[in-house]
Protein backbone atom coordinates (compact mmCIF):
# COMPACT_ATOMS: atom_id res chain seq x y z
CA UNK A 1 0.00 0.00 0.00
CA UNK A 2 2.72 2.63 1.09
CA UNK A 3 4.88 2.13 -1.90
CA UNK A 4 1.64 2.51 -3.95
CA UNK A 5 1.25 5.86 -2.27
CA UNK A 6 5.08 6.24 -3.56
CA UNK A 7 4.44 5.83 -6.71
CA UNK A 8 1.18 7.75 -6.99
CA UNK A 9 3.18 10.83 -5.27
CA UNK A 10 5.85 9.82 -8.10
CA UNK A 11 3.72 9.91 -11.48
CA UNK A 12 1.93 13.54 -9.83
CA UNK A 13 5.89 15.24 -9.44
CA UNK A 14 6.46 13.98 -12.93
CA UNK A 15 3.32 14.99 -14.72
CA UNK A 16 4.06 18.77 -12.81
CA UNK A 17 7.42 18.39 -14.19
CA UNK A 18 6.26 17.65 -17.65
CA UNK A 19 3.43 20.14 -17.27
CA UNK A 20 5.87 22.81 -16.54
CA UNK A 21 8.55 22.24 -19.34
CA UNK A 22 5.88 21.94 -21.96
CA UNK A 23 4.06 25.34 -21.11
CA UNK A 24 7.60 27.35 -20.83
CA UNK A 25 8.35 25.68 -24.34
CA UNK A 26 4.95 26.92 -25.74
CA UNK A 27 5.73 30.37 -24.16
CA UNK A 28 8.94 30.27 -25.82
CA UNK A 29 7.63 28.92 -29.62
CA UNK A 30 4.52 32.05 -28.92
CA UNK A 31 7.30 34.68 -28.37
CA UNK A 32 9.21 33.55 -30.92
CA UNK A 33 6.58 34.80 -33.90
CA UNK A 34 8.35 38.19 -32.67
CA UNK A 35 12.13 37.69 -31.66
CA UNK A 36 13.29 41.29 -31.88
CA UNK A 37 9.74 43.15 -29.87
CA UNK A 38 10.57 39.88 -27.31
CA UNK A 39 14.46 39.19 -26.52
CA UNK A 40 14.22 39.99 -23.12
CA UNK A 41 10.90 37.87 -22.81
CA UNK A 42 12.45 35.16 -24.55
CA UNK A 43 15.54 35.34 -22.45
CA UNK A 44 14.17 34.55 -19.02
CA UNK A 45 11.67 31.65 -20.24
CA UNK A 46 15.23 30.20 -21.40
CA UNK A 47 16.53 30.96 -18.04
CA UNK A 48 13.52 29.48 -16.28
CA UNK A 49 13.24 26.25 -18.63
CA UNK A 50 17.10 25.48 -17.83
CA UNK A 51 16.36 25.97 -14.22
CA UNK A 52 13.59 23.60 -14.66
CA UNK A 53 15.76 20.85 -16.65
CA UNK A 54 18.49 21.09 -13.59
CA UNK A 55 15.94 20.95 -10.80
CA UNK A 56 13.75 17.84 -12.00
CA UNK A 57 14.28 14.10 -11.55
CA UNK A 58 13.40 13.11 -15.19
CA UNK A 59 16.26 10.91 -16.75
CA UNK A 60 16.71 9.66 -20.38
CA UNK A 61 17.84 10.77 -23.69
CA UNK A 62 15.44 13.65 -23.67
CA UNK A 63 17.30 15.57 -20.95
CA UNK A 64 20.51 15.70 -23.16
CA UNK A 65 18.63 16.57 -26.04
CA UNK A 66 16.45 19.50 -24.78
CA UNK A 67 19.88 21.03 -22.84
CA UNK A 68 21.35 20.37 -26.41
CA UNK A 69 18.96 22.95 -27.82
CA UNK A 70 18.82 24.85 -24.74
CA UNK A 71 22.66 26.22 -25.27
CA UNK A 72 22.04 26.09 -29.23
CA UNK A 73 19.09 28.71 -28.65
CA UNK A 74 20.90 31.23 -25.96
CA UNK A 75 23.57 31.21 -28.39
CA UNK A 76 20.91 32.38 -31.32
CA UNK A 77 19.36 35.08 -28.46
CA UNK A 78 22.52 36.50 -27.65
CA UNK A 79 23.98 37.10 -31.43
CA UNK A 80 20.30 38.63 -31.91
CA UNK A 81 20.19 40.59 -28.63
CA UNK A 82 23.90 41.71 -30.27
CA UNK A 83 22.03 43.06 -33.14
CA UNK A 84 19.46 44.80 -31.46
CA UNK A 85 22.41 46.66 -29.86
CA UNK A 86 23.99 47.69 -32.73
CA UNK A 87 21.24 48.57 -34.48
CA UNK A 88 20.23 51.13 -31.05
CA UNK A 89 23.72 52.30 -30.86
CA UNK A 90 23.44 53.37 -34.37
CA UNK A 91 20.11 55.00 -34.91
CA UNK A 92 20.99 56.78 -31.61
CA UNK A 93 23.90 57.81 -32.89
CA UNK A 94 22.35 59.07 -36.06
CA UNK A 95 19.57 60.74 -34.33
CA UNK A 96 21.77 62.74 -31.87
CA UNK A 97 23.53 64.12 -34.53
CA UNK A 98 20.87 65.37 -36.53
CA UNK A 99 19.72 67.13 -32.90
CA UNK A 100 23.48 68.69 -32.88
CA UNK A 101 24.77 65.92 -30.17
CA UNK A 102 27.93 63.75 -30.17
CA UNK A 103 27.20 60.67 -28.96
CA UNK A 104 30.44 59.33 -26.79
CA UNK A 105 31.61 56.32 -24.81
CA UNK A 106 30.96 52.53 -24.95
CA UNK A 107 28.06 50.87 -23.50
CA UNK A 108 27.15 50.52 -20.93
CA UNK A 109 27.80 54.29 -20.28
CA UNK A 110 27.66 56.67 -23.55
CA UNK A 111 27.35 60.71 -23.05
CA UNK A 112 25.68 63.19 -25.32
CA UNK A 113 26.70 66.89 -24.15
CA UNK A 114 26.21 67.24 -20.39
CA UNK A 115 23.89 63.87 -20.23
CA UNK A 116 24.56 60.34 -19.60
CA UNK A 117 22.69 57.55 -20.57
CA UNK A 118 23.25 54.17 -18.97
CA UNK A 119 22.27 51.36 -20.68
CA UNK A 120 20.85 48.00 -18.68
CA UNK A 121 21.49 45.11 -20.88
CA UNK A 122 19.52 42.88 -18.10
CA UNK A 123 16.40 44.85 -17.86
CA UNK A 124 17.02 45.70 -21.58
CA UNK A 125 15.81 49.57 -20.51
CA UNK A 126 18.30 53.10 -20.43
CA UNK A 127 18.49 55.62 -18.27
CA UNK A 128 19.07 59.00 -18.81
CA UNK A 129 21.12 61.18 -16.36
CA UNK A 130 21.79 64.58 -16.03
CA UNK A 131 25.47 65.16 -15.65
CA UNK A 132 27.58 62.04 -15.18
CA UNK A 133 25.07 60.54 -13.15
CA UNK A 134 24.31 63.33 -10.70
CA UNK A 135 20.55 63.28 -11.39
CA UNK A 136 18.79 60.24 -12.53
CA UNK A 137 15.94 62.03 -15.56
CA UNK A 138 14.12 59.03 -16.78
CA UNK A 139 14.32 55.30 -17.57
CA UNK A 140 13.26 54.41 -21.00
CA UNK A 141 13.24 50.63 -23.07
CA UNK A 142 15.91 50.02 -24.73
CA UNK A 143 14.06 49.68 -28.12
CA UNK A 144 14.39 52.27 -31.04
CA UNK A 145 17.70 54.88 -30.62
CA UNK A 146 15.30 57.50 -32.18
CA UNK A 147 12.88 56.82 -29.68
CA UNK A 148 15.83 57.25 -26.92
CA UNK A 149 17.15 60.17 -28.98
CA UNK A 150 13.65 62.00 -28.84
CA UNK A 151 13.90 62.15 -24.94
CA UNK A 152 16.94 62.91 -24.70
CA UNK A 153 16.68 65.97 -27.03
CA UNK A 154 13.50 66.52 -25.16
CA UNK A 155 15.40 66.33 -21.70
CA UNK A 156 18.03 68.44 -22.83
CA UNK A 157 15.42 71.39 -23.76
CA UNK A 158 14.15 71.12 -20.32
CA UNK A 159 17.40 71.54 -18.91
CA UNK A 160 16.95 75.23 -20.77
CA UNK A 161 20.33 74.80 -21.74
CA UNK A 162 20.19 76.21 -25.53
CA UNK A 163 23.95 77.43 -25.57
CA UNK A 164 26.55 76.04 -27.88
CA UNK A 165 29.31 74.25 -25.50
CA UNK A 166 31.91 76.65 -26.13
CA UNK A 167 29.74 79.88 -25.22
CA UNK A 168 28.84 77.84 -22.40
CA UNK A 169 32.06 76.86 -21.22
CA UNK A 170 33.22 80.24 -21.37
CA UNK A 171 29.99 81.70 -19.18
CA UNK A 172 30.76 78.87 -16.70
CA UNK A 173 33.99 80.00 -16.20
CA UNK A 174 33.14 83.66 -16.27
CA UNK A 175 30.70 82.49 -13.51
CA UNK A 176 32.92 80.84 -11.07
CA UNK A 177 35.49 83.62 -11.24
CA UNK A 178 32.75 86.18 -10.06
CA UNK A 179 31.11 83.76 -7.57
CA UNK A 180 34.40 82.85 -6.56
CA UNK A 181 37.08 85.39 -6.16
CA UNK A 182 39.13 83.90 -3.17
CA UNK A 183 39.51 80.27 -4.74
CA UNK A 184 37.39 78.62 -2.38
CA UNK A 185 34.60 75.96 -2.67
CA UNK A 186 31.39 77.22 -3.40
CA UNK A 187 27.97 75.73 -4.21
CA UNK A 188 26.41 74.79 -7.91
CA UNK A 189 23.56 76.96 -7.30
CA UNK A 190 25.81 80.21 -6.57
CA UNK A 191 27.66 79.14 -10.31
CA UNK A 192 24.19 79.11 -11.65
CA UNK A 193 22.94 81.90 -10.87
CA UNK A 194 26.09 83.64 -12.20
CA UNK A 195 25.66 81.93 -15.66
CA UNK A 196 21.82 83.26 -16.10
Amino acid sequence: MEQARQQDTDISILCKEVTKISQLLKRIEKLEANRSANCLKLVHQVEQLESVIASNSLKGNWKANVREWLSTYSLTLQTNQKKLLIQFTNSLSDELHANGLQMEGQIPELRAGLLTLVVDLKRWKVELWYGPKQEKLEVCDLGSGADVAKRLTMARECLGRQMEPEKYRGRLCEAVRHANPDDSLIPYRKVCQKIS
